[in-house]
């Protein structure tokens, strides 16, 4: 009966951190625990402010003074326009229209702090859905990682375009894949379908996504798939044709009928890559190689001062910056484990993982390394940054292909190790904060 007590306690104990948590993410992202005040003020990058304003005005381009920020603004018939998608610019409508809004970096961080809260209800709902028996401690672990121990935390920060445009992407991404993870019906379907679609019009490489939504929806429907495979497509892909007709016309208005130009071609692009531009242009397969390197495997730079390493604009791998990610390995051994036995018709599955679960680590894994391959194209890699800010755009991917191994192993010394990672990850991001942030 005393260890019942106990364990209650400790469940009601961890049950109100992760209440409290998103509160606690906010007071960090804010500025108020980093530097001791609220990082209050405008930001001069935050160009979807700017084309909020134009949007009410019935304009699609944006003011620019002599002498104002132009970094990354596409120039066209002598007008400035955003080649990030515009979706942000609607959500900026909403809050001018709730009191015209310059706290820029504030707002970011809220949107972060959502992020937490979304991130908790996640991986609850997706510890029930696939029979993980996540703890509310296990939980709490996989926010702090999210929250603090990954490129999220410096840039839930910043509110410039490039920052909250991936922010916010996340924010709709977690939306809509907590949806489809609910009881299939047409209307999760559409709202699931709604967030999707302002994810990828916010970043389009998160079209990718769309694997690890099917492979949810197949759990959902198991043996009743085929049969409602029509009403199921047609409620999904309502709201996203919409908004890909919406995003086509928005094209076509500003560059001459245009309907794939988003005027990235003539962006005003910082001299540090226009030799590669002149080469190979924007995006180009020679990239890869290089990018790979520099966003997956680059290790940082030691040093004997503290804190232990160094800083560079062109930043280091993902998985140095967040090491607990390097537990995407032996979830890697379990998941072809699991798969070779599914082919060889086994019966003994890899431990516990079944047919959906290979089936939801496979579609992550290929929605991950696909929008990772639109990333990596891109003659920039991010820079100026800490570590590799791109790679919050499928960190979800990897955080979710690795919670699998949960299923499988679990113990003092798995605790102990992913305990050490996670305080690795956190050390690094936290002194990343402090130098690019408040820098």
């Amino acid at each position: 009966m005393a260890d019942t007590g106990k364990n209650r306690a400790s469940n009601i104990t961890v049950t109100i951190i992760l209440i409290l948590l998103p509160v606690l993410t906010w007071l960090f992202y804010s500025g108020l625990f980093v530097s001791g005040r609220l990082r209050t003020g405008g930001e001069p990058f935050n160009y979807f402010k700017d084309l909020a304003g134009s949007f009410a005005h019935g304009r699609l381009d944006i003011d620019r003074a002599s002498g104002e920020k132009t970094a990354d603004l596409a120039f066209y018939n002598n007008k400035f326009y955003l080649y990030w998608p515009p979706v942000p610019a609607l959500v900026y409508m909403g809050l001018n229209a709730l009191g015209n809004p310059t706290q820029d970096n504030l707002i970011a961080a809220s949107f972060g702090a959502l992020n937490t809260t979304l991130v908790i209800l996640l991986f609850f709902v997706f510890s029930k859905k696939y029979g993980m028996g996540l703890k509310p401690l296990e939980v709490l672990f996989l926010a702090v990682f999210w929250s603090f121990g990954t490129v999220h935390f410096y840039m839930s920060m910043l509110g410039s375009v490039w920052y909250i445009s991936q922010v916010m992407a996340q924010t709709f991404l977690l939306a809509s894949i907590l949806f489809m993870l609910g009881r299939t019906s047409p209307m999760n379907l559409l709202l699931s379908s709604l967030f999707f679609s302002a994810a990828v019009y916010t970043r389009n490489d998160l079209i990718f996504s769309i694997f690890l939504l099917a492979a949810i929806h197949i759990k959902n429907r198991g043996k009743d798939l085929i049969k409602n495979v029509i009403v199921d497509s047609l409620a999904f892909a309502l709201p996203f044709v919409c908004a890909s007709a919406w995003n086509m016309a928005y094209n076509a208005a500003r560059f001459d009928g245009r309907v794939f130009d988003n005027g990235i071609n003539y962006c005003n692009i910082h001299l540090y890559f226009m030799q590669n531009v002149h080469k190979h242009g924007v995006t180009s397969f020679l990239y890869i190689p290089q990018n790979l390197y520099s966003e997956v495997f680059k290790p940082m730079p030691l040093s004997v001062k503290f804190p232990f390493f160094l800083y560079g604009a062109e930043g280091f791998g993902f998985l140095w910056a967040s090491p607990l990610f390097f537990f995407i390995f032996p979830a890697a051994y379990f998941f072809l484990s699991g798969a070779e036995n599914i082919l060889a018709g086994r019966t003994v599955i890899a431990g516990r993982l079944e047919k959906y679960d290979l089936i939801a680590m496979a579609a992550a894994a290929i929605s991950g390394a696909a929008t990772a391959a639109v990333i990596l194209m891109m003659v920039g890699n991010g820079w100026i940054q800490f570590a590799s800010r791109y790679s919050l755009d499928f960190q979800l991917m990897a955080v979710i292909f690795m919670v699998f191994i949960l299923k499988i192993w679990r113990g003092k010394y798995f605790y102990t190790a992913a305990a050490i990672l996670l305080a690795l990850s956190v050390y690094i991001q936290y002194h990343g904060v402090k130098y690019f942030v408040q820098g």
